[in-house]
């Protein structure tokens, strides 16, 4: 069974020089229908125009944060880390805030827009130990799969979770294809960055995300060169 959620049925906000574009209800955006999948609660994809202050500096709690890096260079603050810093295209950095944990993001420069993705999972335990960590998410994997970026037990360089959650990043040529084989029980989420790909016949564009249950196999075949997020979840 796979539920496609496509990318001009997301909630779009413009507010103070930023666009925002939301999978689930998030905010002022509200769909009862499209309330999170899983423990996934929010996927935000965000605009900043040149030189936008962004979003200023506020706290979570018990959440785990993952923030995409896609395009231009995001000005970022986190209270693990204590100060700004510069985080280019192709660079994850990933939060558990724990008791509580203060961030906030903008525009570094002042020439060209910044794009991120921004998510949000709920946590298997709370009130833990805010921490963080970055790692570039564009470089290929060693043995050319996918490349596995966040995982339970960090393995292959992944960053750790509190969680049984994992995400693979896929850059696929066309016509290549690749597998993913969920564990019974499991969710699969396939968000959509760049190209486009075939799941299930079901095409994905730029933007778009896809629910996907009680399959033991699923393979997609990318239509051209094409980048997705595979979030395999408890």
């Amino acid at each position: 069974m796979l539920n496609l959620r496509k990318s001009e049925e997301r909630g779009h906000i413009r507010h103070d020089g930023i666009e925002s574009f939301h999978t689930f209800s998030f905010s002022h955006y509200f769909d009862p229908q499209q309330v999170g999948y899983r423990c996934l609660r929010v996927i935000n994809e965000e605009i900043f125009s040149s030189a936008c202050s962004g979003y200023g500096r506020h706290p979570h709690k018990n959440l785990e944060l993952l923030i995409f890096v896609l395009e231009g260079e995001l000005k970022h603050y986190d209270s693990v880390e204590g100060s700004d810093s510069i985080l280019p295209a192709g660079t994850l950095r990933v939060m558990n805030a724990g008791r509580e944990l203060v961030h906030g993001e903008g525009n570094a420069r002042e020439d060209i827009e910044c794009r991120m993705l921004e998510v949000w999972l709920e946590p298997a335990l709370n009130d833990l130990e805010p921490r963080a960590q970055t790692i570039r998410f564009d470089e290929p994997s060693r043995d050319g799969k996918p490349k596995l970026i966040v995982s339970p037990d960090g393995r292959q360089g992944s960053v750790p979770t509190s969680h049984q959650y994992s995400v693979t990043i896929h850059d696929l040529k066309a016509q290549e294809k690749s597998r993913h084989f969920p564990e019974p029980g499991r969710g699969t989420w396939i968000q959509q960055i760049e190209g486009e790909i075939e799941v299930n016949q079901r095409t994905l564009h730029p933007g778009d995300g896809a629910a996907i249950e009680k399959l033991s196999r699923i393979v997609i075949t990318a239509r051209s060169d094409a980048r997705f997020l595979l979030f395999d979840l408890p």
